[in-house]
């Protein structure tokens, strides 16, 4: 945290074995990351990747199964 940052702004993303089916079709598998405050993070890959799916978990848009 710097000195001129509020206390509380940012957040902290902790994904521990983060799974998603879609039927048969496995979209994320046992995904592990963290994101600490202030930490710039992007998502590169290829479609199909599950980037929006990780998104969507993310937001609670979607639930893990």
């Amino acid at each position: 945290m710097t000195s001129g940052e509020p206390e509380g702004a940012g957040a902290h993303v902790c994904a521990t074995e983060l799974s998603r089916r879609f039927g048969d079709h496995l979209a994320l598998d046992r995904l592990n990351l963290e994101i600490h405050r202030g930490e710039t993070f992007g998502l590169l890959g290829a479609n199909g990747a599950g980037k929006t799916t990780f998104i969507r978990l993310l937001t609670g848009y979607l639930v893990p199964t």
